[in-house]
Order: C-alpha cells, then sequence, then structure tokens
C-alpha cells in the first residue's frame, strides 16, 4: 500500500454568493481577513476524520489499521495515541480531542453489551473510564466545552430514542438536558452556558444547567447544524436554495436573531468543526479504483509487495482487469479524468506496450477475454439499463470493431455478474437476481441462446462464484438468511453435493473471488474492525493452513494469469483530504475574487 501525505491544491470552485474564494497555500496564510481555502492534508491511510481541536492545533483521525493518530496542523506531523483494541469484537468509532489538545475522549464500542465512554492522555497514557451506563447502549461524545471541564454527547437508549446530556470530566456525573427524542449533534456554545443539537432536521438550543428547548432554526428545509462561531452565532446547513448552503444565526443570551444568513453557497463536503480562530475545517473524499499485481509463490506467497499498475494518465481510474486466456495480454478499463471517456487498455505483457481503444457505452463495469482471443466481452449499458456485448478486435489489437449484443435481459445492475466463459467458448456462465431474495448461477448457450439454471444455493443467499481452470467445479459464496457470517462452498459444475470450504465473518460480495489453480482459491476477508482494509487470503482445498498474501484497500476483482503465477487486482481506495475556509467564521470576513 502507498501512503502519502503531500499537500494538494484544491482546484475545485466553490461559489460564495457570486464570489470566489482566494486559493492560498498554507504556508502562505495571512490574518488579515481574507476567505482562503488551504489544503492542509491528503492521505490515503485515513479511514475517519475528527473535529479540530478548538485552539485549531490538532486534528484526530482514525487511520485505515483502526489506530487513533493525531495530525499537527501547524507542523504536519503525525502521533499514533490508541491502537486497535485487541479484542475484535470491540471498536471505536467517536472520538473527540479536548480544547487545548491535551486529551482524547472516544467510545469504545462492543458487540457484547454497552459502550464506554473513555478519555486518556495525548501522548496515549492515562486511559481510563469517564462513564458507563447499562441503560445506554450508545455514548457518542460531540462536543467539549471551552474549558475542557465537560464533554456534551448523544446517549442512545434504543434505536430512534436518544438525549442529549453533559458529562463532567472529573468525575463522570452525567446530566440529561433534553431527551427520550430522536436528537443528534450536540455542541457546546463557546461560552459554555449552551448546547445546540439537531431534531426532526431543525435546530435547538438547551442551558447547559437545564432548561426548556429553545428553537433557533425551524424550517421545512433539511438543516443540520456545524457548530457555534467564536462571536457566538450558529452555523448551519441548509438546502431551503435548492443548494446546500452555509448560514449563520445570531443568537445571544437565548434570544435568537430575526433572519439567518447565507455565508456560504454549494457546501457538499463533509463538517468537521470549527476554531476559536474562526477557521471552518472540512473533509472531501474520493473513491479511487487502482490495479495491483504481484507475484505469488506457492511455498512463500507474494514474492514482493503488490505494485501499482494501470495507464498512469488515468491513475484512479482504472478497473476491472482480465489476461487473456493465452497470458499474452492484459486487459482493463480506464476512465479519462479530462471527458469521462472509457477506453480499453490492452498491454502486451512481454514488453509493456499498450493500446487503449474507445468503449462505445457510457458505463463498462465489467470485462472479459473470449477464449480464442478474439474479441472481449462487455458488461455495460446506459439509463439503467445492463446488458452483456461482444466487442470485435483486429488482429493487431489496436482497432475495436463491431459491437453485437449477447444478452440484453436479466443483466442485473451489480458488480458481482462475473461473466464467464466455459473452457470451449460454447457457454457463457454469469449470476442473475430473479427475485430481490433470490440470486442464481445461469449459463447461456451461445450457440442456441438458449438458457439454463445451473445453481441455486439453498443454504443461503448466492454472492459470488468463480469456475475453476479446468472447468470442472464452482466456488461461491453466500450468506445465510439471519446471519451475518458468509460461507464458501465447492460444488461440481456438472451438479452434486457442495462441500464447506471456509465460513467467515464476511467476504466482500464484488466479485474478489477466484481459482489460484485447480487446488486453491483466493478470496478477500474484510477486516474484522470495519477499516478500508480486506486481507487477500489463498485458501487450499485439501484443508492446509489458509495463507494471507496481502493486507490492502478493499480488493474488489481478482484476474489470476494462466501460469498461476501472475495476478492482478482492483482496489478501491478513500483519498481524503483535510481542509480549512481559513476566516470563515470571524466576525467580518472579506472576500476577493481570486
Amino acid at each position: 500500500m502507498r501512503i502519502g501525505r503531500n499537500i494538494v491544491l484544491i482546484t475545485a470552485f466553490i461559489g460564495l454568493a457570486g464570489m470566489a474564494a482566494v486559493y492560498l497555500p498554507l504556508w502562505k496564510s495571512a490574518d488579515d481577513g481574507v476567505v482562503r481555502i488551504l489544503p492542509l492534508v491528503a492521505r490515503i491511510d485515513i479511514d475517519h476524520l475528527g473535529a479540530p481541536s478548538w485552539d485549531g492545533r490538532f486534528v484526530p483521525y482514525r487511520n485505515n489499521q483502526a489506530q487513533l493518530w493525531l495530525y499537527n496542523v501547524g507542523t504536519t506531523q503525525t502521533r499514533r495515541v490508541l491502537d486497535r483494541p485487541e479484542n475484535a469484537r470491540q471498536n471505536f468509532q467517536h472520538f473527540l480531542i479536548s480544547p487545548d489538545g491535551s486529551h482524547v475522549a472516544y467510545l469504545l464500542e462492543s458487540l457484547d453489551g454497552p459502550g464506554q465512554l473513555r478519555i486518556l492522555n495525548a501522548d496515549g497514557s492515562g486511559d481510563r473510564l469517564l462513564f458507563a451506563d447499562p441503560k445506554y447502549l450508545v455514548v457518542n461524545p460531540t462536543s467539549w466545552s471551552t474549558d475542557g471541564r465537560s464533554i456534551a454527547a448523544i446517549l442512545s437508549e434504543k434505536e430512534d430514542v436518544s438525549s442529549v446530556g453533559v458529562i463532567n470530566v472529573s468525575d463522570g456525573s452525567l446530566r440529561i438536558l433534553y431527551g427520550n427524542k430522536s436528537v443528534t449533534n450536540a455542541k457546546f456554545s463557546p461560552d459554555g452556558r449552551f448546547v445546540a443539537y439537531e431534531e426532526a432536521r431543525d435546530v435547538f438550543a438547551v442551558s447547559s444547567t437545564g432548561g426548556p428547548p429553545i428553537p433557533v432554526v425551524l424550517h421545512p428545509a433539511n438543516d443540520t447544524l456545524f457548530g457555534w462561531a467564536p462571536d457566538g452565532r450558529l452555523a448551519f446547513r441548509s438546502d431551503r436554495s435548492g443548494k446546500n448552503d452555509i448560514w449563520t444565526v445570531g443568537f445571544q443570551d437565548g434570544t435568537v436573531a430575526p433572519a439567518p444568513r447565507v455565508l456560504w453557497q454549494d457546501f457538499n463536503f463533509t463538517p468537521l468543526g470549527i476554531t476559536k480562530a474562526g477557521d471552518f475545517l472540512y473533509n472531501r473524499s474520493e473513491i479511487r479504483n487502482q490495479l495491483y499485481a504481484a507475484e505469488v509463490d506457492s511455498a512463500r506467497g507474494l514474492v514482493a509487495p503488490p505494485a501499482g499498475t494501470g495507464n498512469t494518465r488515468t491513475e484512479g481510474k482504472n478497473k476491472a482487469p482480465d489476461y487473456s486466456p493465452d497470458g499474452t495480454f492484459l486487459a482493463y478499463i480506464s476512465e479519462l479524468k479530462e471527458s469521462q471517456e472509457l477506453r480499453v487498455h490492452i498491454r502486451t505483457l512481454a514488453n509493456g506496450a499498450e493500446r487503449d481503444l474507445p468503449l462505445p457505452m457510457p458505463r463498462v463495469d465489467q470485462i472479459r477475454w473470449y477464449p480464442d482471443n478474439s474479441a472481449i466481452l462487455i458488461r455495460g449499458g446506459g439509463s439503467n439499463h445492463y446488458g452483456l456485448y461482444r466487442l470485435e478486435l483486429n488482429k493487431d489489437l489496436d482497432k475495436s470493431g463491431k459491437l453485437t449484443s449477447v444478452l440484453t435481459e436479466g443483466v442485473g445492475n451489480y458488480p458481482a455478474v462475473n461473466p464467464t466463459f466455459s473452457l470451449d467458448g460454447r457457454y457463457l456462465y454469469y449470476m442473475a437476481l430473479p427475485s430481490p431474495d433470490a440470486a442464481v448461477l445461469m449459463r447461456l448457450d451461445l450457440s442456441t441462446a438458449v438458457l439454463k439454471e445451473v445453481l441455486r444455493p439453498q443454504q443461503g443467499f448466492l454472492r459470488m462464484f468463480s469456475i475453476s481452470p479446468d472447468g470442472t467445479r464452482i466456488v461461491y459464496d453466500l450468506r445465510p438468511p439471519g446471519t451475518s457470517r458468509d460461507q464458501i462452498y465447492v460444488v461440481p459444475l456438472s451438479g452434486g453435493q457442495p462441500k464447506l470450504l471456509r465460513e467467515s465473518d464476511s467476504v466482500r460480495a464484488w466479485g474478489g473471488l477466484a481459482w489460484a489453480d485447480n487446488k486453491t482459491v483466493l478470496y478477500h476477508h474484510p477486516d474484522s474492525y470495519g477499516v478500508r482494509l480486506d486481507d487477500l487470503l489463498r485458501v487450499p482445498l485439501n484443508g492446509d493452513p489458509v495463507q494471507t498474501l496481502a493486507s490492502t484497500s478493499a480488493v474488489i476483482r481478482i484476474a489470476m494469469h494462466p501460469d498461476g503465477r501472475h495476478i492482478t487486482w482492483e482496489s478501491q481506495e478513500w483519498r481524503d483530504e483535510l481542509l480549512s475556509i481559513h476566516n470563515l467564521f470571524i466576525k467580518n470576513p472579506t472576500f476577493k475574487q481570486p
């Protein structure tokens, strides 16, 4: 896995009442009241970002190994605070750093009972229980008071029944301010006298010592609380204009100003928090599809760590690899970033030479070589209608020819269709959904167009399948009704009693199940902590120990070379950017043309 921490300039336009913000690198920021978008950091190992400290120095985040880290905005350095729990049935999702950056509060969740609100020092020491009560299944910390003495939290007894509470940091005592409703996102005011919260898509406030709720934002639109500006205004997002705009409304001594005002137009990213300097931090995520390649040794696993492959011009937009049956070529799909045009790339493995051909449809997500190398099967389409098509290739593979329909009815819009040819090219196997509660393996006779149902597992819902290299067996994954565990079976293609190969907590149903050879199966297993990592596993059919080949971002599709030694897979990565709108919430911000 490649982990980068490069500063990235943001080129997206975000409007502001007809004006645009001035883009300025972080190292040139100035406190002159001008609103600027500052890119802080971009990484692919971030699973979840938390709110910044009130002093603006630190931002906590959970990485894709379920560890809690602190990012120092001033120095750009990171520090690990908390390792993943030793018990795989425990996890932490919600975490908050104190106003001065000295402590971190977090919710330790458990599959075996109520969660615990815990607190530790920012250097990782002094981890202690702050609050736990069997009455509350979840205690989600949402805001520190600016003096660091209290934590506002949402306490949930059951689904859709929650309360706004304040927990004393010194002794863990709880004071419920407003309860037994579906409330979220409690935020302390800068002076600590009030706590704002959301309920039913509106915004309210309540005294931090108790009292009746004060309606702050009541509107038929969807309103989402962001927090408090340093001068006591409340900031929220609303779609009342038809777009998601940032608004503010005055609030003083429990009195709401007559009318809110638009501050920023068309904001569609994830808010993180407001600092005492008036900066607004937010998160922008991008899903990237990357190809990775590796060589597999039967005894040692991967010969070397997986290396990125695919066209660099379309980096982050490469997907659906497939080796030609004779092992000469690797084909994959890419999307040109400039035009969003889809192309199929064909690489000659002997010398790395690559050609690309346009694909004549707006959406394509799977391809498969015909057994004689003369054409490529495409699963794609547009306007919510998918089909299977044959794309002819010329002998030099530098031009695409005629596109003809193979099957246009009953081809689902989901990733696990996995069209697969029989060795002789007579049959095409694919997965179909005849009803919402059933998935079946179908066989299309390409000479007669006759369809036949091959497999409908009785043990559960079919999720993935792969046919062995010798064409005699099927490996498939299913999930029994009422469970979250997956089972992998092997069965003769001609029919017979299926054999349970492996049972697992979860297997991603995105095509990550394949035969390495006639004796071994590959599949990906998501991290048990629910982060953005998968283990790529090799499972021998004879019962030998399972081998972990690699831990990587979510594995989507696996392509195995006919030699059984070389493998390419599509990996889905989330690239997260941390950005700041500098000076947005100061009293008199200045907006300049770029």
